[in-house]
């Protein structure tokens, strides 16, 4: 069998961290919310190295994609805002020392087989620009959720599902980043308040409907309750006269004479 990893906040350097305990009732386990010095994940990889990440689905994945590439940019250009940026650690422990100070918060002294099931990028990205690129890694904060498995509960039937769920999560596309852009905020406006050309032989007028966030033309529709106003806001927005970003981009990019772009 593995040998369990034990961790002994003490001895990472600083004072052990302070967390928010969570117990719901009846769950087989209790949650903790806290956050780490990006120093002590250094140390812990240190020590203990890839066993760190035995229960999640990934190893580290180096450099090799835009993911760690960006979080590598993040921790050398701009420490101070990777709290903001990243989504910190989930872990899983079998067994944690608490010293309760009965205001529904506890300090952390030590946890048993301590295992990083999510964020192992996230972990071996801060090693790597500790030790390849020399930064001070006490400038970094990473959230952490810790998951203690209790007596009651199955540690190797619910840290894979943990495991499944925190590193699971619905594909954002590239051009669901750009949402937010003053271009798109602008289009969307406008596409709420211009009326479509008339089609031959129809009195009614309708609207283009210019999707600025992926899923917002179904959401719209779905404001509508009954099946007779979902069937009128559908007259006016028709599904063929739905847009979406990537069509625009490939409309302007053709009237322009650009085929290699579109």
């Amino acid at each position: 069998n593995r040998e369990p990893i034990r961790i002994e906040f003490a001895r990472l350097g600083g004072e052990p961290p302070r967390c928010i305990v969570a117990s719901p009732p009846d769950s087989g386990y209790r949650c903790l919310l806290t956050m780490l010095p990006g120093s002590a994940l250094v140390e812990m990889y240190r020590l203990y190295g890839p066993r760190l990440l035995e229960r999640n689905v990934r190893s580290f994945l180096q450099l090799r994609g835009k993911v760690n590439q960006g979080i590598r940019k993040t921790i050398i250009e701009e420490p101070q805002m990777f709290l903001a940026f990243n989504n910190g650690l989930s872990v899983t422990a079998s067994g944690l020392t608490l010293e309760d100070h009965g205001d529904g918060t506890a300090t952390l002294l030590s946890a048993e087989d301590f295992q990083i099931v999510n964020g192992g990028q996230t972990t071996g990205s801060i090693f790597r620009a500790w030790r390849k690129d020399k930064i001070n890694a006490d400038l970094l904060q990473v959230p952490i959720k810790i998951t203690e498995i209790l007596s009651d509960g199955d540690v190797d039937e619910i840290a894979p599902r943990i495991s499944q769920s925190a590193n699971n999560q619905n594909k954002v596309n590239m051009a669901d980043f750009s949402s937010n852009h003053p271009f798109h905020r602008r289009m969307e406006e406008l596409s709420r308040s211009i009326w479509a050309p008339p089609a031959a032989g129809m009195q009614r007028q309708s609207r283009w409907f210019y999707e600025r966030a992926r899923g917002q033309y179904h959401d719209a529709l779905a404001q509508n309750r009954t099946e007779g106003e979902r069937r009128a806001w559908e007259r006016i927005h028709p599904r063929n006269q739905l847009v979406t970003k990537t069509d625009l981009a490939k409309y302007e990019h053709t009237w322009s004479q650009l085929p290699h772009i579109v």
